[in-house]
């Protein structure tokens, strides 16, 4: 399996169910995930789960059908990471 140390993950809906899998997996396979999230309660836990695994995880609450809020966040997890 393809290694991604060294790769930034953006992950909507990060927080539960489908998005938080896809970025619990990515963190396992060494990438920082940064998740893009609607609720601060369940994204929290997520990021602390990563953590607990020793993966590299951040939240950031987003409303993605505010395009002008996707892509401020876009730009700090770049500038950030």
């Amino acid at each position: 399996m393809k290694r991604l140390e060294g790769r930034v993950a953006l992950v909507t809906g990060g927080s539960r169910g489908i998005g938080r899998a896809g970025a619990e997996a990515r963190a396992a396979r060494g990438a920082k995930v940064v998740l893009f999230h609607a609720r601060p309660g369940s994204a929290d836990e997520a990021v602390s789960a990563i953590q607990a695994a020793k993966g590299t995880a951040q939240a950031m609450q987003v409303d993605v059908a505010a395009a002008a809020q996707v892509g401020a966040a876009f730009e700090k997890a770049v500038a950030e990471h």
